[in-house]
Order: structure tokens, then C-alpha cells, then sequence
């Protein structure tokens, strides 16, 4: 066989080749007008008529607010007309977060008149994403009035949605990304204070972290809320654990059977929180 025809031959192979793989493609992908407008999910698709194999690009289906949930709203006197102003709030989509969103807490007396608290603003993760599922504790402390609180509720507002896959390569954000360790908690003291939480935060993922906050929030036997309390740690990078303190000043309002860590970073504000270079910090202790 000369030379001519062994490259006659090679071609003729690369063309057969190439010719069962696109048949195999469009067998498994049909790409074909009928498939792309036919009103049904066919394989190859993102969604119905478009995405995947289809030119039609998907529109973005933003959530709505009714997927956020505010579980509960209560508050904590603490002190002589000082009070802790504490709610709960839940995401149930699996895979949009909350970049940011307003808040203000809405408190009533004993003769229903309304008084607001200023804007302030915070994250929520997707439902399912790390291990928290959602779960957003928004504390403020301190916060005195000079009347009697009858009930207190909470206003969210100018919800910014974020998808997680839009945000870096997030696939090992599947796992807790900022444990707590070494929890604790007792009597300090007198001169410290009446009650303190004491805890380790760490970052078990491979980014560096500008801004981790820390929610602890106290609850009785009967699961009544009798303590909150936050903090935050500037920079923890990968594999770096750091102390931090809560010390309530005041008595608690009840004993405690139960504390909740919950350690979060906002993933979603990518420049300010995935950093390529972090000072090293000090542990924290926070006085409520």
C-alpha cells in the first residue's frame, strides 16, 4: 500500500468516525424545529423549548418573596428599657440566596401604637445550601424605648436574588463552609458580666473570608427564646479557627437548655468576601 493510499484510507476512517458521533449526538440531542416548539421537555433541553440543544436562551425565572418566611419574631427585655429584638426568617428556594435585603423591626405597645426601627440590611442563603438550609437569624440589641413592648414584627423589603451557580465554582459549598466548635457556655465573673457563650469558629473551605457573622440565640425547655446574642470575626482564612466571646450583662431571662450557633458569610458578595490575601486577626469577645 503506498503512502497515498494509506492517507486515503486514515480520511476515509476520520469521516466514518466523525460521521457515527453526529449521528449519535442527534439521535440524543435533537435539535430539530419540532423538538425546540413542541411545548414538551424533550432531552437535550434546560427547560420546556429552550436552553441545551435549543438557540433559545431561557428566560431568568427570578423567586418571589413568597418563598421567604418569617418563622417567627419575638424580643427579650434586657435591662431597664432596653430590649433584644429577635427574628427568624427561612429561605425554601434550593438554589437563589438573597444578596441583600432590607429590614426594620415594627414594635407595638400596650395601646397598639406603632413605632419602626431604621433601616438596616443583611443576607439569606438558598434552602439546602451548607447545612444552616436557609435559616437567617436577625438580631438587635440594645435597643431601648421608653414604653412597654406588647409584640413586636418585622418588615422585609428590596429583595436583590442571587443564583448560586452565577458565583465562582461553588460545588464544594455542599458542606458546612464555617464550623463552631468547642462550644460553651456558664457564669463568668461578676465584673464580666452574668452569662457568657463561648465558641471556635472555623473555615473548612478553601476560600479566605473577609466577614464571618456569628448569631447565638438561647432557648428554654420549651423552646421559648431567653437570650440572643452576635459578633463577627474580619478575615478567617482556610483551615483558620478563631475564639470568640458573648457576654450578656443583664441576667437571663430564663434558664438555658439550648444555645444555637449559626456561623454564615455571604457568599454571594464575591469581591468583598473572597479575598486572594487576609490579615490575620484577633480572637473577639462581644459585650452585649
Amino acid at each position: 500500500m503506498t503512502n497515498g493510499q494509506r492517507k486515503i484510507k486514515k480520511m476515509i476512517i476520520v469521516i466514518i468516525l466523525l460521521l457515527i458521533s453526529s449521528g449519535s449526538y442527534l439521535l440524543l440531542f435533537p435539535n430539530k424545529p419540532e423538538t425546540c416548539a413542541n411545548g414538551v421537555l424533550d432531552v437535550g433541553e434546560e427547560r420546556v423549548d429552550c436552553g441545551g440543544v435549543c438557540a433559545k436562551i431561557c428566560p431568568l425565572i427570578m423567586p418571589d418573596v413568597s418563598q421567604i418566611d418569617v418563622n417567627w419574631v419575638e424580643f427579650i427585655q434586657d435591662g431597664e428599657n432596653r430590649y433584644d429584638l429577635v427574628a427568624m426568617i427561612s429561605n425554601k428556594n434550593p438554589s437563589w440566596g438573597i444578596y441583600s435585603v432590607d429590614y426594620r423591626f415594627v414594635i407595638y405597645d400596650k395601646e397598639s401604637n406603632i413605632t419602626k426601627t431604621n433601616y438596616e440590611s443583611t443576607y439569606i442563603m438558598p434552602k439546602g445550601f451548607l447545612k444552616e438550609e436557609g435559616k437567617k437569624y436577625i438580631i438587635k440589641n440594645n435597643y431601648r424605648f421608653n414604653f412597654e413592648i406588647e409584640k413586636v414584627d418585622i418588615e422585609l423589603s428590596e429583595y436583590d436574588w442571587r443564583e448560586v451557580r452565577d458565583v465562582l465554582d461553588l460545588a464544594h459549598f455542599n458542606f458546612k463552609i464555617i464550623e463552631i466548635e468547642q462550644e460553651d457556655y456558664g457564669f463568668p465573673e461578676p465584673l464580666l458580666g452574668d452569662f457568657y457563650v463561648f465558641g471556635v469558629a472555623t473555615n473548612t473551605a478553601k476560600y479566605n473570608f473577609k466577614r464571618v457573622d456569628i448569631n447565638v440565640v438561647l432557648f428554654d425547655k420549651e423552646d421559648r427564646l431567653v437570650g440572643a446574642g452576635k459578633t463577627n470575626h474580619w478575615t478567617l482564612g482556610p483551615d483558620e479557627k478563631r475564639e470568640f466571646k458573648i457576654f450578656w450583662k443583664n441576667p437571663i431571662r430564663g434558664d438555658v437548655y439550648y444555645i444555637d450557633y449559626v456561623a454564615q458569610t455571604n457568599i454571594f458578595a464575591a469581591d468583598s468576601n473572597l479575598l486572594d490575601d487576609i490579615t490575620t486577626g484577633k480572637e473577639y469577645m462581644t459585650t452585649r
